[in-house]
């Protein structure tokens, strides 16, 4: 299953209510970019530079929970478990630069490939995940929300955490190119959670599951 989605737009609260719904793997293709803008920040990589030996992006697994953990994933840096410290302020432009870099880009989409193969019962969140990574996926969900909702969002989100960037910007052209593509492919369902509560958004996406052919919620 994918969730693709502007920034700040619910795509994590949805598909985390999914994996728990579902019991199922969840992982966020957004925070391998930031993985790797960390790593860069400690220590220069090229694209085929051997990063993943050093950088590794773990998906929650309801089979294998992190005791005491109330996080959906992990990264790790040569081991050491660094999730916290990718979303520091400074590191912005370091991801724009990976992001915007096509080498890196190719890398990483293997990269998550290998993890969709890995799990075959998976929630998929990102941008562009649908058509990008896994236009097979059961189902497919368009979120969307209105910039000013979007920005207050992030900003009540982390208002208690210190150095935590709230930066929400419009959609991107990336954003309204997948959400076409989005409203052409079967098994999808496009929802604007301006106005409406996680749980509205989460029934909504039920229903949907409920009404694909019994058997067919693989991922």
């Amino acid at each position: 299953m994918t969730i693709d989605g502007p920034t700040a737009s619910g795509k994590t609260t949805l598909g985390m209510a999914l994996a728990t719904a579902l019991r199922t793997a969840f992982f966020d293709t957004g925070l391998t970019f930031r993985a790797i803008s960390y790593a860069l920040a400690q220590q220069p990589f090229e694209p085929y530079d051997g990063w993943c030996k050093a950088v590794e992006h773990q998906p929650f697994s309801w089979a294998e929970p992190v005791a005491g953990a109330e996080r959906s994933e992990r990264v790790l840096f040569h081991g050491e478990d660094v999730t916290d410290k990718i979303f520091a302020p400074g590191l912005e432009r370091q991801l724009g630069l990976v992001a915007a870099n096509p080498l890196w880009r190719d890398q990483i989409r293997n990269y998550h490939r290998d993890i969709v193969e890995a799990n075959p019962s998976i929630v998929l969140v990102g941008r562009d995940v649908a058509t990008d990574l896994l236009p097979s996926a059961t189902l497919h969900v368009a979120l969307w929300a209105g910039l000013t909702v979007r920005r207050e969002r992030r900003r009540a989100q982390y208002r208690d955490v210190i150095g935590r960037s709230t930066a929400v910007g419009p959609a991107t052209a990336l954003d309204i190119r997948t959400l076409e593509a989005l409203r052409t492919m079967p098994n999808s369902i496009e929802l604007d959670s301006t106005f409406l509560p996680a749980t509205a958004v989460l029934r909504a996406v039920l229903r949907k599951i409920e009404d694909l052919p019994h058997g067919t919620v693989r991922r």
